[in-house]
This record gives structure tokens, sequence and C-alpha cells, in this order.
């Protein structure tokens, strides 16, 4: 793979730690031949319920589980096998009979019909007292609220789409010690661009994610990405995370000016790295979520980026090239974007696209030296190839 396009910050010390720290995480991961039992890596927990639900456990000892969105409670069962106690909210009267049917059979699974706004500030204050220790499963939205999916009839809380902003401020003002909180859908939370928000990314209806992070921070809650969720935990809790959990999350949280140029550059480069299952759900959440014929479901350009790194970095560039043509369609149109489009496109032999994207890329950043730099050495490259045909 060419690195041209980073030798502009190869000498910095954050990129060398970074670096540095990621390749050990990969030299143990390939001898020992499989991943640091303490350490989360990027995975796809919906892929296996039961293997995460595991090993939150075994690096955490939470003893309860607590659901917003029951749907059709086959998550509820998964986590009765690894919990002592299941807490589940479902407001949509045919999903709660239809799985209070399905969770008959497991009788530390405790059902509620209602609403998450007005159950959790009964629920959380006795889990509190009892000094439990639960992993909050956050996933109440209205689409699961859906009564009729072909008349398109609902009549369930229309003018409010997700509770997830209100459930937790409740958890914020509780007196829990010690819990986990998991965000699902992070894709369809809003993005911040310079001040302003993509129109294409995420859902509408949805908060921004940054809004988010600022209830959890105050709340004094720590949070990292891991795939298509946020993870959140108190303190007392010590999580360690791989590299390319903290690169994603440095990457979907970046605004264009939270983080420093290097810091964000030098994330994308160990997200361009990743390996093995870290790899295969980079590529999951693309296959997911943002693949072309997906256009009518809710996409986030970070998953096209995330990919769009890795095909680069296995030299599938025309391939990466689309992707990251697809993530500027989309509206998250930063310079490094085109940066990162003019690498793939000159490694695939188009001097000329290169040159545009360059361009594109300088026109926002004019002060990025090496770009004006690789663009000269690019213009001079194509006059000799006119002179020579």
């Amino acid at each position: 793979m060419s690195w041209w396009f980073l030798r502009g910050v190869s000498n910095m010390n954050v990129g060398r730690y970074l670096f540095f720290v990621f390749c050990l995480s990969v030299l143990h991961s390939w001898v020992s031949g499989e991943a640091n039992e303490n350490t989360l890596s990027m995975m796809n927990p919906k892929k296996d319920w039961s293997r995460f639900f595991n090993k939150l456990n075994v690096l955490c000892d939470m003893d309860t589980f607590v659901e917003s969105g029951t749907y059709l409670g086959h998550t509820s069962a998964k986590a009765a096998l690894c919990f002592d106690s299941v807490h589940t909210v479902e407001l949509n009267d045919d999903f709660y009979r239809k799985s209070t049917e399905y969770l008959k059979g497991y009788p530390n699974v405790h059902i509620y019909h209602g609403n998450t706004s007005t159950l959790f500030h009964e629920l959380i204050p006795q889990l509190a007292r009892k000094e439990k220790c639960p992993v909050f499963w956050l996933d109440g939205h209205f689409m699961s609220c859906m009564s009729d999916l072909e008349s398109g009839i609902n009549s369930v809380l229309v003018e409010e789409y997700t509770p997830i902003l209100k459930e937790l401020h409740i958890i914020k003002k509780s007196s829990l010690k010690k819990a986990i909180l998991l965000i699902d859908d992070v894709r369809l939370f809003g993005t911040l661009l310079n001040n302003t928000r993509i129109e294409c990314a995420g859902n509408k209806h949805y908060p921004l994610l940054s809004e988010v992070g600022t209830i959890l921070n105050d709340s004094g809650f720590c949070f990292q990405i891991v795939g298509d969720i946020l993870l959140g935990y108190t303190p007392t809790i010590h999580l360690q995370f791989s590299p390319i959990i903290k690169a994603c999350t440095v990457s979907r949280l970046y605004d264009g000016a939270n983080y420093d140029l290097e810091d964000i550059l030098t994330a994308e480069k160990l997200i361009a790295s990743a390996q093995r299952e870290e790899l295969d759900s980079i590529r999951e959440l693309f296959q997911a979520f943002s693949m072309p014929w997906r256009a009518w479901y809710n996409k986030s350009p970070h998953y096209n980026l995330w990919y769009g790194l890795a095909l680069r970095n296995n030299r599938q560039y025309k391939d990466a090239s689309s992707q990251f043509q697809e993530v500027i369609n989309l509206g998250y149109n930063h310079w490094r974007i085109f940066w990162y489009l003019a690498d793939s496109l000159h490694q695939e032999g188009d001097v000329e696209g290169a040159m545009a994207a360059l361009e594109r890329a300088r026109a926002t950043c004019a002060d990025f030296e090496h770009a004006k730099v690789v663009l000269q050495k690019l213009s001079l490259d194509s006059i000799s190839h006119k002179k020579i045909l």
C-alpha cells in the first residue's frame, strides 16, 4: 500500500504511539491465534449476542439486563441465559403480546408494557437501591411501534421517534454506581460537519450523536463506538478497547474541528489496517447498512469510509474509490475524503481524476502543503504522458 498521503504526519508522536500500540496488538493476535481476552475488539454484537453478553460478564461482572424495545423477545431470551434477571419494556400492544408468549419459558425475564419514559422512573431507582449492576440495551424507537406495517397506521408517540434522550436523562439522575449502556443504531444518529448537520446521513428524527455524547459526559460515563452500537460505561468499570475501536470512535465523532488533523488521519490509518474479525466487522457494517441496493435505508457515510479505507489498504483501489465517492455523495465532503479518493485514483492510474480530487482537497485546506507537492508531481506526470502520446 502507498502511504504517500500521510508522509506529512508520519513523524508525529501521537501517530507513532497509536500505530506502535496497534502493531503490538496485531502481533499478539497473530502469535496467540486469538484476541486478548481482557480487551473488547471491533465486532458485531448482534451476530452473536450470547458471546457478547458473556464477554461483558467476564470483564465487568454485570448481573442485570434492562431492555428498551422488546420487539419479539429474541434479545431478552439470549440475555436471560447470561444475566441473573432481565427487565424489558415494550410499548407496542402487538409486540408485547407476542414477546410475552415467546418469553414465557424464561422465569428470570420481567416484561413491562408501556413507555420507558415512565417505567424507567420506577425501575431504575429500584435497581440502584438493590445495588444491581445493569447492562442497558437502549433500542426503543418509533419503527418498532408500527402496529400495522402495511397500512402505515400508527397512533403511538407519533411526535417522538426515539425516547433515547429521555432515557439517558433518567439514567443520569439515578444513583447507579456501576452500569453499561448499549445504544443501538448509531448510524441513525445525526452527524455534524463544520457546524452543519449532514442531511443524507442517519435519520432526521434522531438526535445528533454529539448530543448523546454530551449527556454521557455530563453523567460521568465514558464511551466508545463498537460497530453500530455506542457502548457507555461508568468509570468504576475498567474496560479495555482495541486500537481499532478507539480509532473508529474518533472517526465517527469527528466534526471537522474537535480533533487535531494528525489525530484523525492517524485514527483512520489504523482503521485501514484492521485485520481478521475487526476487518470482517467493518465489511459487515457496510454490507448491512451502506450497500448501494440499500439506498432506502438510513446510511452512515462512515461505514462507506471505513470500508473504503480497508479496500485501499488491500490494494483494491477501484472499489475504494467508489466508496470514497459515495461518502462525498452522502454529503460528508470533508477535504480528507478527497485526499483519500485522490490516493486511490492515483494508484488506479487515473491521474486526471486524482488531480481533480486533490484540487477539491486544497480548495478547503489550502495550507495542507503535501497536497500541493503531490498535485505538482501529478501535473508533471500528466504533461510527460501527453508528450509521449
